[in-house]
């Protein structure tokens, strides 16, 4: 089946699925492409950057633009990747007394899971009326499973307890990085400059082409890092900055429906 006729039934399906009278964005198009088992198996058909591609062209005939013309809009698809600023947390260090591990040496035990059966005395014998017989308790072994650690020979560690970290009063900031995608080259110059300048900016969300989100679509996916605050200066949450822009390809596009979302991520 050729592409245009691949785009002709998926336009088609929503334009039966959408409510009706309304303008829809991308995003939409996508995630409906996507909820479908039809039509999520047509995408699935071709390759992951056609898939991608098809789902501009129908939100571009949704838009009344005829195939040809989307066809030829969606030749050059972008990226932006933008790191915005998520929580303010602090900088973990390693616990000393435990390296980390969250556990150390039973005491009572010696890290041996047993003691001493309190019954016997370890003799795995006890007397009554002259005779000896065999301990209830330990079964004759002379050894009992130990309290203080439960049997398992180590225990959380009491200086981080049990964590293998401490909490430092070193500022750090949590960073989620997104995938936009546009067909609008005017949109991508913008924020290619922006990225040069490598500053992070206070609300660019509410830009006009950003807010607008018609010809967006966001990665399901995201990659999340941290940031020492003496790094980079002191930041708010909700700053964001350009992390990088490109061309998308089949390259570097990784593409799946996932949890009836439409999911994008470029890799590099």
């Amino acid at each position: 089946m050729n592409f245009e006729r691949l785009a002709e039934i998926l336009n088609r399906y929503v334009d039966l699925s959408k409510p009706e009278g309304s303008k829809l964005g991308v995003s939409y198009v996508a995630d409906k492409l996507t909820q479908s088992r039809v039509t999520k198996s047509i995408l699935e058909s071709v390759k992951d950057y056609q898939a991608f591609r098809l789902c501009y062209i129908v939100y571009l005939m949704q838009d009344g633009y005829s195939y040809k013309e989307a066809f030829e809009k969606t030749k050059k698809i972008y990226y932006i990747i933008t790191d915005e600023v998520n929580d303010e947390k602090y900088q973990m260090s390693e616990c000393d007394w435990c390296d980390g591990e969250g556990q150390t040496r039973c005491d009572e035990c010696d890290g041996n899971r047993t003691v001493e059966c309190h019954t016997c005395d370890g003799a795995g014998e006890v007397s009554d009326d002259g005779e000896d017989y065999t301990c209830d308790n330990c079964g004759g072994d002379g050894e009992e499973e130990c309290s203080g650690c439960d049997g398992n020979g180590y225990v959380a560690c009491d200086e981080c307890g049990g964590d293998g970290e401490f909490k430092t009063d070193d500022k750090v900031y949590e960073i989620i990085q997104y995938v936009w995608t546009t067909i609008n080259p005017e949109a991508y110059d913008k924020f290619t400059k922006i990225g040069e300048e490598g500053e992070w900016v206070s609300n660019i969300y509410e830009d006009e082409l950003f807010k607008s989100g018609e010809d967006w679509i966001l990665t399901e996916g995201r990659n999340s890092y941290d940031l020492d605050q003496i790094e980079v200066g002191p930041l708010e949450q909700g700053d964001v900055r350009i992390g990088g822009t490109g061309i998308v390809s089949k390259d570097n596009l990784v593409l799946s429906g996932i949890l009836n979302r439409f999911s994008v991520m470029v890799l590099d």
